[in-house]
């Protein structure tokens, strides 16, 4: 699929030795003119070289990029401060119009309902942090056929995501429209197995996590968090046995985190749950997670133990997040492996024991050990950890650890 659409690139975009009538550039000087038109306030100046007559016609312009031929394939006004209208019906003439990047012009407003205007050739839109409001139209990506990137994250976009809009793409690989203002229940949204990122984070969307999800198996990146997703998260998502990340924090989540994450795990870089109402264990299948670098489980209701096993795997784990859970046992001598772990939060739990020996051994790169609001007894391991800013427990075993526990509370009190 991607040498396909490379070639569909090449086919559309790459120079060639054919020489185009002059009028072909003129019409496409016209359709960028017509942009301009609807363009009020340009405070750079980013437009003050959209001028005719042109000696290489729109190929000087800013932000325009052509082919060997002198038709336009490229425009990026991106973080231009531009306000004013987009009217995207005055693209719709550059057939050649490959990627369109207008993202970082927060003040220049466009109807998502005229995304159906652009041109077809289109491979790459990128219209983040702008003005984009509305519902996003049904037929949208089936009118751009060749689209592979979409990226209309931090907008207005409102209303539900149509349930097929991405199924009819046969070419979109990432799609990101999070920190918006959509909503609906999209359960029953087909997801087409070419995607490897989705990020729909930052929206109000409901129901369970869609099924269809676990059809896409070159997924790597999956984002859906801060949204009102409830349920438990689905055994499936384990087959994605690519997934780098896999965000679900902030939603309604409900049930134990799946063992079948564990089949994920061996390409799994950053695995977020927290702020659910999450129970269970921590599977010891998440032992097989060698690149994980951030475990965040904060804020739910796990119980049990850590798993020996889990912390003497991870070591690629930069961040340990398990605080405001129900977590009791000793924390593992294995910890010692995890030689890249900074970030060590397990306040509020129910952690016993004392704190094994190896924690500060040789290598370790801890910085910051929390361990409020749990049962610790004991001394601070000999030697201390010499990158450690702070670390703090409630015990009352011994004069000397209570003295040293406020003292390190102090200094992480941040």
């Amino acid at each position: 699929m991607d040498m396909l659409i490379a070639l569909l690139f090449s086919l559309i975009c790459v120079s060639s030795s054919v020489i185009v009538p002059p009028v072909v550039a003129e019409t496409d000087a016209e359709a960028l003119l017509r942009f301009k038109v609807f363009v009020r306030k340009d405070p750079s100046g980013v437009l003050s070289s959209w001028k005719v007559p042109s000696i290489n016609g729109p190929c000087s312009w800013r932000g325009v990029t052509c082919n060997g031929e002198g038709r336009v394939t490229e425009l990026d006004l991106a973080g231009g401060g531009l306000a004013g209208r987009v009217e995207f019906g005055a693209f719709s003439g550059i057939d050649t119009l490959c990627r369109l990047n207008l993202s970082g012009n927060g003040e220049l407003r466009a109807d998502a309902g005229d995304l159906v205007k652009l041109p077809r050739a289109l491979l790459q839109l990128d219209l983040s942090d702008g003005g984009l409001a509305g519902r996003l139209p049904d037929g949208f990506l089936a009118c751009c056929p060749n689209l592979t990137d979409v990226n209309l994250a931090r907008n207005n976009l409102t209303g539900e995501l149509p349930g097929t809009m991405l199924a009819s793409s046969p070419s979109i690989r990432s799609f990101d429209v999070s920190g918006n203002n959509m909503s609906g229940d999209i359960s029953g949204v087909s997801f087409p197995g070419t995607l490897t990122l989705l990020d729909l984070s930052g929206n109000h969307f409901t129901g369970v996590i869609p099924p269809s999800l676990s059809g896409c198996a070159g997924l790597k990146t999956l984002n859906l968090s801060y949204n009102g997703f409830a349920g438990a998260i689905p055994e499936s998502v384990g087959a994605i046995a690519g997934l780098e990340v896999f965000d679900v924090s902030s939603n309604h989540l409900t049930g134990a985190i799946p063992a079948g994450l564990g089949n994920a795990c061996a390409s799994l870089r950053v695995l977020r749950v927290s702020s659910n109402n999450i129970s269970g264990s921590i599977p010891e299948s998440l032992s097989s997670c060698h690149a994980l670098r951030l475990l965040d489980v904060a804020n739910n209701n796990v119980s049990g133990a850590i798993p020996a096993a889990v912390l003497g795997n991870l070591t690629a784990v930069e961040s340990l997040l398990l605080s405001n859970n129900f977590i009791s046992g000793s924390l593992p001598a294995t910890i010692a492996y995890c030689k890249n772990l900074r970030v060590a939060d397990l306040s509020s739990n129910k952690i016993s024991g004392a704190l094994p020996a190896e924690l500060c051994s040789p290598g370790a790169a801890l910085e910051e050990l929390r361990l409020p609001d749990n049962l610790v007894t004991g001394t601070i391991p000999p030697g201390g950890c010499p990158t450690a800013r702070g670390c703090g427990w409630s015990t009352s075993a011994s004069t000397t650890c209570a003295a040293r526990s406020r003292r390190s509370l102090a200094g992480s009190a941040s």
